[in-house]
């Protein structure tokens, strides 16, 4: 079922994108270079077997095709041992699962730009990578997921991204793209409990992130 989600989620964003890079822009001539801006904010849509997270993005131009980024995500990991089931009320319920975890990394790294001479504007192609320090906080599974945040603990742990990915259109002003990055995050500590009984320290997966954004 989270394969299966997972899929969906990409073939809805992947047309979604090329959609909207057709109405923001004809494509550029080959002849034709876009000097886009040094600066972009915005956000990120992020989709994985652990379910949905958000994050915000800021990157800044410090070479030709090179820009440093900062990125900040929250997404909920998730165990393979989880099994989710249904009660009566169509409510989920995984057996035995004692805290949701929250992952948190706070990235610095570069974005690539590839191919800038023989690919068009209108398609960015692009490697991304960064380190961070994160907090991995947990939350009590048999609460509320806003309630259970009264009584969160949060421990630290480092984090290290890959991945690779592609801006569409050409405006100058408005950015949309997406990006396959694979996340490790490891805990400092003995680990947390997500499951009853059964702890762990290291977390990791393929992320699929749609980027929104602003440039100046």
């Amino acid at each position: 079922m989270k394969k299966t989600i997972f899929n969906i989620a990409f073939v809805m964003i992947f047309l979604f994108s090329v959609n909207f890079s057709q109405r923001i822009g004809k494509i550029v001539p080959d002849s034709s270079k876009i000097d886009f801006p040094p600066t972009m904010m915005g956000f990120n849509l992020i989709f994985s077997d652990g379910g949905f997270g958000v994050g915000y993005i800021f990157e800044k131009e410090i070479s030709n095709e090179t820009k440093f980024l900062f990125n900040v995500k929250i997404s909920e990991e998730k165990s393979p041992k989880e099994f989710e089931y249904y009660d009566y009320w169509g409510q989920p319920i995984v057996f035995g699962k004692e805290n949701r975890v929250f992952t948190i990394p706070f990235y610095i790294g570069i974005n690539q730009r590839l191919f800038p001479e023989t690919v068009t504007d209108n398609l960015r192609p692009f490697i991304i990578g960064g380190i961070a320090p994160s907090l991995v906080v947990t939350s009590k599974y048999d609460r509320d997921i806003f309630k259970g945040f009264d009584k969160a603990k949060a421990y630290l742990g480092a984090s290290a991204t890959l991945g690779f990915g592609a801006d569409f259109g050409i405006n100058t002003k408005n950015l949309m793209g997406f990006s396959f990055q694979y996340h490790y995050t490891h805990l400092f500590n003995d680990g947390v409990e997500m499951l009853k009984g059964s702890k762990k320290k290291d977390f990791g997966g393929l992320y699929l992130q749609l980027r929104i954004g602003w440039m100046w």
